[in-house]
């Protein structure tokens, strides 16, 4: 063979050769001098190799640990529930304060949580992604985001317009009112409710309903249809739970149920008043009141002074509070339990018949700080002059739980921290006092006794929203 034409053959096949190695080395099934295609591209820099199997890396898993405290009017909040996405991650203990982890990943997104309450306005509170990422989350730092407003909703008795209004805040915002209760497929209609009490703690409320122009004066209370009691665990009601006594039977009749308070050995007090009858009911079983142990009655008769008992409270030994008295002086007695027969007078003054600022001219309801520190009256004035002359109290005395240091607050008119017939007050878990201000149609909201600039909030609705208290004040 020519030598010439051997060469150009070896020169083809080595190209060949060199072409088909490169090839291989591309797609990783040979070349490289030998050895696994595989292995040589999981060695690879990631530049050349493929990596078309493996997975991505797992985001980082961040968890922190998160407080806050619940809160009306800087008072503790119990058993609130925070929700995230409606799922339950924590409830308020005693002092209102809620912990709980949350598990994020990187980038860390913000949340919102829910804070909710029966009878409570609902509130949230963001939690930034600042908030988070300022903190060493590998030594689980504890993320405090402060304290959350958990107004209470406020419950009002409209006697005249035969109605229980609620609102959120003195705005009147949210307003709902109800005029009637289905229990049963039956449907009740509100007469003229004189006391709404909620217990806030287990989101019950109890209404005391009679008619308003049925006053009995000195007839007995057979001439005229008996109040009503009504226990409900929603608002609006719902048939379901709601409860509704009318009228009581037999015996347990109740002719003007004044106040309700809460029995600390479970149910409830209603102070009575009618025809001279003094009494306080000790109903223990609302849902069965013709139980033999249920709506016993407490004749206090022979342990006043004055004629009509107005007020019923529980202090915070379990003692019980009474108050009766008429225009002509109060009388208050502490009873250790309704089987007391030697009452204690709750001041030590005696009788307090007049306009002095150790007085009363016609008390009208007591309430005792949900704290235990303060017991509040309402002195409403003379009910015989409803224009309320000068010479009448028309203000709220304080008491120190002891009975000792009274303080007085309002004066006579229609202005800014004055009252025309104040009879209904309301102590809610926010500690500021609610009073219904009867001949000037408003809700008064007393922020507190002690700072005399910021003590004063009216909530005073027209047209078809506005109140007619005036027949409350028949019962004080």
């Amino acid at each position: 063979m020519d030598k010439r034409k051997l060469r150009w053959i070896i020169v083809a096949v080595a190209l060949a050769v060199l072409l088909t190695f490169l090839a291989g080395g591309c797609d990783g099934t040979s070349g490289g001098g030998g050895g696994s295609g595989d292995v040589v591209g999981e060695e690879d820099d990631g530049d050349g190799g493929d990596n078309g199997d493996e997975e991505p890396p797992e985001p980082t898993e961040v968890t922190y640990d998160i407080t806050l405290r619940v809160v009306a009017n800087d008072n503790p909040i119990p058993d609130a529930d925070l929700t995230i996405d409606g799922d339950v991650e924590g409830t308020s203990n005693a002092q209102g304060i809620i912990q709980f982890e949350y598990t994020t990943t990187e980038p860390v997104e913000p949340f919102t949580v829910t804070l909710s309450k029966k009878f409570f306005v609902t509130a949230t509170r963001d939690v930034t992604a600042e908030q988070l990422e300022s903190l060493d989350y590998t030594s689980r730092t504890t993320v405090d985001i402060g304290d959350v407003e958990l107004p209470p909703q406020i419950f009002i008795p409209d006697t005249g317009n035969a109605r229980i209004v609620r609102i959120d805040d003195m705005e009147g915002t949210s307003r709902e009112e109800i005029d009637q209760i289905t229990t049963d497929g039956d449907t009740y209609d509100i007469r003229g409710p004189l006391w709404v009490e909620v217990d806030y703690d287990s989101g019950i409320i109890y209404i005391a309903d009679a008619d308003p122009f049925d006053f009995p004066g000195t007839s007995p209370c057979s001439e005229y249809d008996p109040a009503s009691l009504i226990k409900l665990e929603t608002f609006p009601p719902d048939p379901e739970t709601s409860v509704v006594v009318s009228p009581l039977p037999g015996e347990q009749q109740i002719c003007i149920p004044t106040q309700i308070a809460l029995n600390p050995d479970g149910g409830i007090l209603v102070a009575e008043q009618g025809a001279y009858d003094l009494t306080v009911r000790n109903l223990v079983s609302f849902d069965d009141v013709s139980e033999s142990d249920s709506g016993t009655r407490h004749d206090l008769g022979e342990y006043h002074l004055f004629p009509q008992l107005t007020g019923v409270a529980v202090l915070p030994d379990d003692s019980i509070l009474v108050l009766h008295g008429n225009q002509y002086g109060v009388d208050l007695r502490v009873f250790d339990d309704l089987y007391d027969t030697e009452p204690e007078d709750f001041t030590g003054g005696g009788i307090m018949d007049g306009t002095g600022e150790d007085q009363f001219l016609h008390p009208a309801r007591v309430i005792v700080d949900p704290s235990g520190d303060y017991v509040y009256i309402s002195d409403s004035g003379d009910p015989n002059y409803p224009d309320s002359p000068s010479d009448s109290n028309n203000r709220v005395a304080r008491f120190d739980i002891d009975g000792t240091n009274r303080v007085n607050w309002g004066s006579t008119g229609d202005g800014d921290e004055q009252f025309c017939n104040p009879v209904l007050l309301g102590m809610l878990p926010d500690r500021r006092l609610y009073v219904m201000d009867v001949s000037n149609g408003r809700l008064v909201r007393v922020n507190s006794f002690d700072d005399a600039d910021t003590t004063w909030e009216e909530y005073d609705p027209s047209g078809d929203d506005a109140f007619n208290f005036q027949y409350a004040h028949n019962y004080s």
